[in-house]
């Protein structure tokens, strides 16, 4: 089935974002571990993009205050493990909890109405790029 528009956006942005938090976090927030060189040069290898908040909320899916740096072994089993989830979101929650009420704010007061169209999608993406840009050329 081809993809559509909206959905070949949605994929790019999801990349983009995703190299955003971990060139920005560099290490896991969790335990510490650093990322590991790509043949691009970049530390990331081994390092996730943790949504606090899934990313069918799309709101806050490329919203920075919404995900974390954390390596691949502490998002699988400590974020995603066997019932470890509703643990792991209320340590960040009393860690974070300014974080946490802004994001549940943010999803509170999200209008009924909000549908990620395409035009919107589109915004995003210039933003990521954007942002994305400033870090490389650091």
């Amino acid at each position: 089935m081809k993809k559509t528009e909206r959905q070949r956006l949605i994929n790019a942005n999801d990349i983009l974002f995703s190299l955003i938090v971990r060139l920005k976090g560099k290490r896991c927030k969790k335990c510490g571990k650093y990322g590991e060189p790509k043949q691009d040069g970049m530390m990331i290898d081994g390092l996730d993009c943790s949504h606090w908040h899934g990313r069918q909320n799309m709101i806050l899916r490329y919203d920075e205050k919404n995900a974390d740096c954390l390596c691949s072994g502490c998002h699988r089993y400590w974020w995603h493990g066997n019932k470890t989830e509703t643990i792991a979101r209320k340590e960040w929650e009393k860690r974070f909890p300014e974080r946490d009420k802004y994001l549940l704010d943010k999803l509170k007061n999200q209008p009924m109405s909000f549908k990620a169209d395409v035009y919107w999608i589109k915004k995003q993406n210039i933003l990521l790029k954007d942002i994305l840009n400033t870090l490389i050329t650091k």
